[in-house]
């Protein structure tokens, strides 16, 4: 059996058993499937098997018959009209139908305008309930006015602020490729997250060929009734933390500013204001 027929056996016996670890025992390929992952077709095929075991196809509904049409059914012929009966007493007039009673009209007042309702003479109707009264917005407090204090400096702390100022001008100049750098390993990530978890990725380019580690193991807790059994709910209430992006996900905006505290307890932010123009860098033969 050649390497291709090995592969595709590999593949057919992955996608029968549903797991690696089944494969492998079903085929007992262990080194040679990490062998086969560097090759670019085989690493697209066992992804694209991985990817029809975690999500298989629906199966397709039946396309609706369209109904049949049927024909229009024959007009009947006309029935034979019967022969009057002997007239022996003139017809007598039907008496006119009694004209229904006057519709009566209720205006109920509403926050938005009125009500009108139309009812009959006699009939009863509940007037609606008011509507409930919504409560008032939370008032926002004003800002606090903000302080600034000035810390004196000697020689080595200016030598280290100009150092800070000069790398912050080359990060704003680099902003741009960093912010597109970032973008780029975002998306090269995205290419994976079919792909095991426990599984190296590879993909190349013309210049560069890119290497994808494996998911990095994380560590979190198993099950949060069993630590509230363990530590008690005066300890969690102690060290849990909650995000406002969490809480707007079971609780309406209202609800949480209700609940919400604002305090001065983040980080500072550092912001370089140039004291003269900058100094263009010197070329070597001009030094």
């Amino acid at each position: 059996m050649n390497a291709l027929a090995e592969c595709r056996a590999f593949l057919a016996a992955y996608r029968k058993a549903g797991t690696l670890a089944g494969a492998i025992e079903a085929t007992g390929a262990a080194d040679r499937h990490a062998e086969w992952m560097r090759d670019p077709d085989y690493s697209r095929a066992f992804a694209a098997v991985t990817r029809e075991i975690k999500h298989p196809p629906k199966p397709k509904a039946p396309k609706p018959r369209k109904p049949r049409r049927l024909a229009a059914p024959k007009p009947a012929p006309d029935p034979e009209p019967e022969p009057a009966p002997p007239a022996t007493e003139p017809p007598q007039p039907k008496p006119a139908p009694e004209p229904p009673p006057a519709a009566e009209s209720v205006v109920y007042p509403s926050k938005h305008g009125h009500t009108r309702l139309y009812v009959r003479e006699g009939q009863e109707i509940e007037p609606p309930e008011p509507e409930p009264e919504r409560p008032p917005r939370p008032v926002q407090p004003e800002p606090e006015p903000t302080l600034e204090v000035t810390v004196a400096s000697d020689a080595e702390m200016k030598s280290m602020l100009d150092e800070f100022g000069e790398l912050s001008r080359k990060m704003q100049l680099y902003a741009p490729v960093t912010a597109r750098f970032e973008l780029l390993k975002k998306t090269i990530k995205n290419w994976f997250n079919n792909a095991p978890d426990d599984a190296d990725g590879v993909v190349e380019g013309t210049i560069y060929r890119i290497h994808v580690s494996a998911r990095e193991r994380e560590r979190r807790v198993r099950d949060m009734r069993e630590l509230l059994d363990r530590i008690g709910i005066d300890n969690l209430l102690r060290i849990a933390t909650v995000s406002i992006g969490a809480l707007q996900t079971v609780l309406p905006n209202v609800e949480i500013e209700s609940l919400l505290i604002e305090k001065r307890s983040g980080s500072r932010r550092i912001k370089c204001i140039p004291m003269f123009p900058a100094t263009p860098p010197r070329l070597p033969d001009q030094a």
